[in-house]
């Protein structure tokens, strides 16, 4: 399932992406930079797909020998944490400390990563309506109202995400 949803999700649209590039004259970029991410997934597939056990005693006992007013200075409890925050951070402190990247660019960066995902929703939605068309065609003794009837539930369900997708990007 991985496989298929890496060549439809990724693979399908860099093609596709490197194809009009080629044809409007340009160099394509989309494989190879597919690629390049591909290899640096690859790096630390090792770390995410393992259970990693660690204890905390050591953390436990010191936050136990701790006074009040340490443990206001130095916060090693976690459950304080806005971890959406925190998590945002980090990817930023990736960005500019490891990456090197110019933070200016952080705007565009953005703007293009919620084009992509639009992009990919578009494709993934286009894969769905046009398996549901091929389903409704080949399925001649299954009653077609029942067909329908799920048909503009589904096309409901969509009209109505593409209208909260676009009221959260509008914000």
């Amino acid at each position: 399932m991985h496989q298929y949803w890496r060549i439809v999700s990724h693979f399908t649209p860099a093609y596709l992406n490197d194809m009009f590039l080629r044809i409007i004259g340009q160099k394509p970029r989309a494989v190879k930079l597919y690629n390049k991410l591909e290899a640096a997934v690859e790096s630390y597939v090792y770390f995410t797909t393992h259970h990693w056990e660690w204890s905390h005693g050591n953390t436990d006992m010191l936050w136990a020998k701790m006074g009040v007013e340490d443990k206001k200075i130095f916060v090693i409890n976690s459950r304080g944490l806005h971890w959406p925050m925190y998590i945002e951070n980090w990817m930023l402190g990736i960005k500019k400390y490891l990456l090197k990247d110019d933070m200016d660019q952080l705007a565009l960066a953005r703007a293009q990563l919620n084009k992509l995902r639009n992009i990919q929703w578009g494709f993934n939605t286009l894969l769905v309506v046009l398996f549901w068309r091929v389903l409704i065609a080949l399925t001649k003794n299954f009653p077609h109202q029942l067909l329908g009837f799920i048909w503009h539930l589904f096309s409901s369900l969509c009209f109505k995400s593409v209208q909260k997708l676009v009221s959260i990007s509008s914000k």
